[in-house]
C-alpha cells in the first residue's frame, strides 16, 4: 500500500501540469477609473512562453479613447484602431445609434437623456485574446429652446484694429482665398461716434474699395436657420453683405450702402436688391428667417419699440444650393469700386434654430385694411350692403385679424338708396386689446337716378412740359356716359360759360375713366371740366403742375447743376452754346439723371471728362424717365478708369424704382473721344462706349445719332461704338444711325485681355433691334469676337438687324471670331435682312457675316438710286435725306455736309 501512495501523487502532479497547459484563460477582474472615466478591464493569465504575449500585451495598455465622459455631436469623432503591430482588434458598442462604428457621435433627443455606452475591444493575436471595455457616457441634446447658438460674434475676442491679422485657422472669421490684396478695410472698434455699440461691447466697422471677404462656419442640421445682427449705416456709407457664398449666394442680406438715405436688403438666387429705408446713423436689428426644407426666406427689421417688422411680403423662394446654409460669409466692396467708401458696422451676429430665436410676441395692433371701395355708385332703387373688410396686424407675419376677438367694427350707414345724394358712409375699427388704436375709413356711396346729371367724381393730371405745357388729364365719372367738355382758361368759369365758350373741347364718355392727351396749360391758366347729361354735372377747376424749367448757359451753371445727383421734375436746356476750353470735367462722385436735358440743337464743345476714380461719363446712371436729346457735341473727351464709362453715362436703368424707359435722340458727335483703361488689375469688364457704356436695367432707345471722325479706346472686355453690352432681358432699340471715319477698339495683341468689341454695340444680352445705319470707313479692332456691328450676340438675346450698310475694316488675332454683323453668335440665329458691306475681308469664318450678293463695291453706294432699290427705308424716313454721295441724317450740321 505504502508504494501505491507515492505513485498516485506523482499521477496527480503530471495530471496537473498537463491541466495548466492546456487551459488559456483565468479572467480576473479589476477595476480602475482615470480621469472620470471607469474602464473595466478583464484580464488573462497567458503563458510566458508564447512569443505574442509582450506585443498583445503592449497594445492592450497603449488602446485609449481619451475623454469620453460627455461626448457631443460636435465632438471630434472617436478614433476606434481595427490593428497595430499585428495585433486585431475588433469592436462592440452597446447600444447602438449613439456612437457609430467610424467614431461619429449622434446625440439624443432632449427628452431621451443622457446615454451610457459600452465600448468592448477585443484584441486577437494567434490564439491570444484580451478584451478591453471602455464605458461612454453621450449628452442629451438641449431643449430646442435652449439650444446653444452656432455663431454668437460680438467682437469682444479681438483686438482694436484691422482684424485681418487677428484671423487664425480655426477661429470664428478666416479670410476669403483671393481677397488678401483687398483695399476694403474691416476693423475692429469698441464706439461708433456718439453712438454706443449695443451691449457696450465690439463692433466690426466696414470701409470698403475693392472686394474683401470674411468667412465663418455655421455647423447645425436645423430645418430652420435664424439669423440676427445689428447693423448701422452712417451717410455714404459702406454696404455691408451677408451671403451663403463667395459669389453667386443664394441668399444674401445686409445693408445696401452708399447714398444720402440708409436701407437694408434681402435678394435671392443673386437677383436684385429689396431694400427697405432705415434710419441713418441709427443701430437697427435685422432678422432672416430661412426654411432649408422648403427653400424660403422671411427678411425683418425691428422697431425702435422692439415689434418685428417684415420687408419680405410672404415666404421668397430660392433656388441655387443645396448645401443647408453652413457659412457665413461678409463681403463689402466691389472690383470696380475706386473710392473708398465711408463707414458701415456690424455686430451681435447670433445664428440659431427658431426655437431658440423666436420671433417676439408683438401685441396687436391694427394694420392694412382692404376690402373697402373708396366709391360706390348706386341707380335709385337699388341695393347697398356695407363691405365685409379684411383686417391684418401690423406687426410680424401680418396676419389676419378676428372680428369681437381682436377688434370691433362700427360702420355709420346714412345710405337710403330711394333718395338720390352722396352718402359717406364711416367703418370704425377698434383694437380691442387696446382701445386707443382705432383707425376710420370712409366710403363714398352715390345713389343716382338715370335721369340725373353725371358727376365728376374726381381729376388728376401728368407734370406738364416745361416747353409745350402739354399734360394728360384723367376724369372719373360717375357714370360711363354723357359729354365731357373742358376750357383752358386763366379766369375763373360756370359751367354754363364752359359749355358756351367758343374754346371749349368736348369728349364722349364711354368709360368711368378719361384719358385727355396733350392739353396746353400755361402758367396762371386751369382747367374747368364739367358733363352734359341730362343737364349739367358739378364744375371742377383743375391745377396743373408745370415742370420746372431751368436754362444753362454757361459751362460753370452747366457743371454745378448736373454734375450731381438732382431730384426729378425739372427740364434743363441749354441757353447757347458752352465752350469748355480750359474746364475739366472733374466728377467728384457717382451722379444720377432722371430728367429731360434738352440741347435745342445747341453745341457742347472743347470739353474733357475726367472720369478717374468714378464711372460714366456726364453721368454715372440714366435712370427711369431719362430723356437726353438735341445736343452736337464736338471735340469732347472722356478718360476713365473704371468699368462702364461713356459721353453720356456710364450706365442705364437702376434695380428698384429706377428702372424704366431712357431715351436718348438727336445727338451728333464730332472728332469726339473715349479712352477707358481699368487700373485695377482684377477688374476684366471695361465697357467703354460712346453712347452708354452697360444698359442694365428697364429699357432703352437711342434714335437719330451721328458720329463723325471720332474714337473709342475700352482697353479690356467689352466695347461698343454707341454701346458696350447690354445684360440678360433688356430692350434695347438702336436706329437712324450714321457714322463716319469711327474707330472703336480694344487691344488685337495676343496675349491682351481683349474679348468682345463691336462697331455698334459689344455685347447684346437682351433683345435688340438694330434699323436704318450707314456706317462709312467704321474700323473695329479686337482680339476675338470682333464684329462691324456687333461683337458677340449671346444666346439670350432676340436681334432684329434690318436696313444697314457699313464700310470698313476689321483688325483681329483668331479669324474664326470675327465678322461683319457678329464676330460670335450663341444660340439661334435670328432675324438680319438687308445688310449690306464693302471693303472688309472675305477670308473670316466668324459666325454671322453678310450675304455674298450683299458685298458690294462702294462706288455702288454712291448713287441715289442704288438706295432706291436697295435700302429704300432709310430715305423714305423723315429722319435722313441724299447729300452728295450718300445719305444723311438731317441733324447733322451744314459744315459737316459740305
Amino acid at each position: 500500500m505504502k508504494k501505491i501512495i507515492p505513485f498516485i501523487l506523482a499521477l496527480v502532479m503530471v495530471l496537473g501540469l498537463w491541466g495548466c497547459k492546456a487551459e488559456t484563460t483565468i479572467p480576473v477582474a479589476t477595476t480602475t477609473t482615470t480621469s472620470s472615466i471607469e474602464v473595466t478591464t478583464t484580464a488573462t493569465a497567458l503563458s510566458t512562453s508564447d512569443p505574442n504575449q509582450e506585443l498583445i500585451d503592449t497594445v492592450y495598455d497603449w488602446l485609449s479613447l481619451g475623454d469620453i465622459s460627455a461626448l457631443l455631436s460636435t465632438s471630434p469623432r472617436l478614433i476606434l484602431p481595427t490593428s497595430r503591430t499585428g495585433v486585431v482588434i475588433s469592436w462592440d458598442i452597446n447600444p447602438d445609434g449613439y456612437i457609430a462604428s467610424n467614431g461619429v457621435i449622434t446625440q439624443p433627443d432632449h427628452l431621451s437623456g443622457n446615454k451610457e455606452v459600452t465600448l468592448t475591444a477585443t484584441l486577437t493575436i494567434g490564439e491570444l485574446v484580451r478584451t478591453r471595455v471602455f464605458t461612454a457616457t453621450v449628452l442629451a441634446l438641449p431643449s430646442p429652446e435652449n439650444n446653444p447658438p452656432i455663431i454668437n460674434e460680438t467682437f469682444v475676442n479681438y483686438e482694436e484694429g484691422n482684424i485681418a491679422p487677428q484671423m487664425i485657422s480655426g477661429g470664428t472669421w478666416a479670410p476669403v482665398s483671393g481677397k488678401t490684396s483687398s483695399t476694403s478695410l474691416f476693423s475692429v472698434v469698441s464706439t461708433v461716434g456718439a453712438n454706443p455699440v449695443p451691449g457696450a461691447i465690439n463692433a466690426l466697422e466696414i470701409r470698403s474699395q475693392l472686394e474683401n471677404q470674411i468667412v465663418a462656419p455655421l455647423f447645425h442640421s436645423f430645418e430652420i436657420l435664424v439669423i440676427e445682427a445689428d447693423v448701422y449705416q452712417s451717410a455714404n456709407g459702406s454696404p455691408i453683405y451677408l451671403q451663403t457664398s463667395q459669389s453667386s449666394p443664394a441668399i444674401g442680406f445686409g445693408l445696401s450702402g452708399a447714398g444720402s438715405t440708409a436701407s437694408i436688403y434681402y435678394r435671392t438666387d443673386n437677383g436684385s436688391e429689396i431694400k427697405t429705408q432705415i434710419q441713418l446713423n441709427t443701430w437697427v436689428t435685422i432678422r432672416l428667417e430661412v426654411d432649408l426644407v422648403n427653400k424660403t426666406i422671411e427678411f425683418f427689421y425691428y422697431d425702435l419699440e422692439g415689434h418685428l417688422i417684415p420687408c419680405t411680403p410672404f415666404p421668397v423662394h430660392y433656388t441655387y444650393g443645396e448645401g443647408g446654409f453652413q457659412s457665413l460669409f461678409i463681403r463689402s466692396g466691389s472690383s470696380n469700386t475706386i473710392a473708398q467708401q465711408g463707414p458701415a458696422y456690424i455686430t451681435n451676429i447670433v445664428a440659431n434654430r427658431i426655437e431658440s430665436l423666436p420671433k417676439p410676441i408683438d401685441p396687436i395692433k391694427l394694420g392694412a385694411i382692404s376690402g373697402i371701395s373708396a366709391i360706390e355708385v348706386i341707380e335709385n332703387g337699388g341695393s347697398y350692403s356695407p363691405a365685409e373688410p379684411v383686417v391684418k396686424g401690423y406687426y410680424g407675419a401680418q396676419n389676419v385679424l378676428v372680428k369681437d376677438t381682436d377688434y370691433t367694427l362700427t360702420i355709420t350707414n346714412p345710405v337710403d338708396v330711394d333718395v338720390n345724394g352722396n352718402y359717406i358712409v364711416t367703418f370704425q375699427f377698434t383694437n380691442i386689446h387696446n382701445p386707443s388704436d382705432v383707425l376710420t375709413i370712409n366710403q363714398s356711396v352715390v345713389i343716382y337716378a338715370p335721369g340725373d346729371p353725371n358727376v365728376i367724381m374726381g381729376v388728376s393730371s401728368t407734370i406738364a412740359h416745361a416747353l409745350s405745357h402739354e399734360t394728360d388729364i384723367t376724369v372719373t365719372a360717375q357714370r360711363a356716359e354723357g359729354i365731357l367738355h373742358y376750357v383752358v382758361s386763366d379766369t375763373p368759369l360756370t359751367k354754363e360759360q364752359v359749355v358756351a365758350s367758343i374754346e371749349k373741347e368736348s369728349i364722349v364718355i364711354d368709360s368711368l375713366e378719361t384719358l385727355i392727351e396733350g392739353v396746353v396749360v400755361n402758367e396762371d391758366e386751369k382747367v374747368y371740366l364739367v358733363i352734359e347729361l341730362n343737364g349739367l354735372s358739378n364744375l371742377i377747376e383743375h391745377e396743373v403742375t408745370i415742370q420746372t424749367l431751368v436754362v444753362l448757359t454757361t459751362p460753370q451753371e452747366f457743371y454745378d447743376t448736373l454734375s450731381v445727383t438732382v431730384d426729378t421734375g425739372y427740364y434743363y436746356v441749354l441757353g447757347n452754346d458752352l465752350d469748355f476750353t480750359g474746364f475739366v470735367w472733374n466728377a467728384p462722385a457717382a451722379n444720377s439723371f432722371s430728367d429731360t436735358l434738352d440741347g435745342q440743337a445747341y453745341k457742347i464743345y472743347n470739353l474733357d471728362i475726367n472720369r478717374v476714380g468714378s464711372y460714366g461719363g456726364l453721368f454715372s446712371v440714366l435712370k427711369k424717365n431719362a430723356l437726353i436729346k438735341n445736343i452736337v457735341f464736338e471735340n469732347v473727351s472722356l478718360v476713365s478708369d473704371s468699368r462702364g464709362s461713356a459721353i453720356i453715362s456710364g450706365e442705364s436703368g437702376a434695380s428698384g424704382e429706377g428702372s424704366g424707359s431712357v431715351l436718348v435722340e438727336n445727338l451728333v458727335f464730332i472728332n469726339s473721344s473715349v479712352v477707358v483703361s481699368i487700373a485695377n488689375p482684377e477688374i476684366k469688364d471695361a465697357y467703354g462706349a460712346l453712347i452708354v457704356g452697360r444698359i442694365r436695367y428697364g429699357n432703352i432707345t437711342i434714335r437719330n445719332i451721328a458720329v463723325i471722325d471720332s474714337q473709342v479706346d475700352s482697353e479690356q472686355n467689352y466695347g461698343g461704338g454707341l454701346v458696350a453690352g447690354s445684360e440678360d432681358n433688356i430692350p434695347v432699340t438702336i436706329s437712324d444711325i450714321y457714322m463716319e471715319n469711327f474707330l472703336v477698339k480694344e487691344s488685337s495683341a495676343v496675349t491682351a485681355e481683349g474679348k468682345i468689341v463691336g462697331g455698334v454695340i459689344g455685347r447684346p444680352r437682351g433683345p435688340i433691334t438694330i434699323e436704318r445705319v450707314y456706317g462709312f470707313n467704321v474700323n473695329v479692332l479686337g482680339k476675338n469676337n470682333v464684329g462691324a456691328i456687333t461683337g458677340k450676340i449671346e444666346s439670350e438675346c432676340v436681334y432684329n438687324i434690318s436696313d444697314v450698310y457699313i464700310n470698313g475694316s476689321l483688325s483681329f488675332v483668331d479669324p474664326a471670331k470675327a465678322e461683319i454683323i457678329a464676330g460670335a453668335v450663341s444660340g439661334i440665329v435670328n432675324t438680319n435682312t438687308n445688310v449690306y458691306a464693302s471693303g472688309y475681308e472675305t477670308e473670316m469664318s466668324g459666325h454671322l457675316g453678310v450675304l455674298e450678293e450683299n458685298l458690294v463695291t462702294h462706288t455702288l453706294t454712291q448713287e441715289e438710286s442704288w438706295w432706291t432699290t436697295n435700302i429704300p427705308a432709310i430715305l423714305e424716313n423723315d429722319l435722313w435725306y441724299f447729300v452728295s454721295d450718300r445719305p444723311m441724317l438731317k441733324i447733322v450740321p451744314v459744315s459737316e455736309k459740305e
